[in-house]
């Protein structure tokens, strides 16, 4: 398979750090965002080749000279995760694992969830346990994984009841979310409308592949942050260490 962080967008909710910067290249103990994915990503015989696509202040990323040589995809118009995805399978027509790129993850994990990948018929999205309240997705799947409900609009009135009907008998307030990382077969893209932009990945290629019963849910089981505002880019300098490299499996 093939590997594509997504570093297009402009960290809006990030301002005014990203005025001067992507927010990939925002650094935490030292390394950026993205020099900690490329970098976990290094292993070839497990992720591939490994894509970056860029909008925002693309001349950053090349005047960071970030070690790994990943192959850039630069976007002039900012074409929205799901076209991205769409247009690097149709160059590159092989399984693809996609990864936000504003994302901290442990470099153990994402090889187990590789590996896991390789053994892989059918496409993935990795889902991670939230408090209710804080939740911007919800994905429900059943005992055999096959996800059954994948819902992220916290403004309509339709997520709200899905978030109203999924309390536990336990009254527990945790709920599984989408991650941002998700493995895509080459083989059920096929489905997929590939007219749609501005879409993100999970309304525009996980849904569609989840009615056709198509998609599993993966439980992530380490730690995980997306940098998402100027508090978790601090909680993230107490919270995670400098970066080491991973270990050659």
């Amino acid at each position: 398979m093939n590997t594509l962080l997504l570093a297009a967008g402009q960290g809006s909710r990030l301002r005014p750090l990203t005025n001067d910067s992507p927010k990939p290249l925002l650094e935490v103990s030292g390394v950026s965002l993205i020099s900690r994915l490329i970098e976990s990503t290094s292993n070839s015989s497990l992720f591939g080749r490994v894509f970056v696509n860029i909008s925002h202040l693309p001349h950053k990323f090349v005047a960071n000279r970030i070690p790994g040589n990943p192959i850039y995809l630069y976007e002039q118009r900012l074409l929205g995760p799901t076209k991205s995805v769409l247009n690097l399978l149709e160059k590159e027509p092989k399984d693809l694992l996609v990864i936000h790129g504003d994302l901290l993850l442990e470099t153990h994990d994402l090889h187990a969830f590789a590996h896991f990948c390789q053994r892989q018929t059918q496409s993935q999205i990795v889902v991670h346990k939230r408090d209710l309240l804080k939740a911007r997705s919800l994905v429900l799947f059943d005992d055999t994984n096959s996800v059954t409900e994948c819902s992220g609009n916290p403004k309509t009135r339709g997520f709200e009841n899905l978030k109203n009907s999924v309390f536990p008998a336990n009254n527990s307030r945790e709920v599984f979310s989408d991650s941002g990382i998700y493995f895509l077969k080459s083989d059920d893209i096929r489905i997929i409308n590939p007219s749609r932009e501005d879409t993100n990945i999970r309304d525009g290629i996980m849904t569609p592949l989840m009615k056709e019963g198509l998609l599993r849910a993966y439980r992530w089981p380490g730690r995980r942050l997306s940098i998402e505002t100027v508090d978790d880019l601090n909680m993230a300098q107490h919270n995670w260490p400098s970066l080491i490299s991973p270990k050659k499996q």
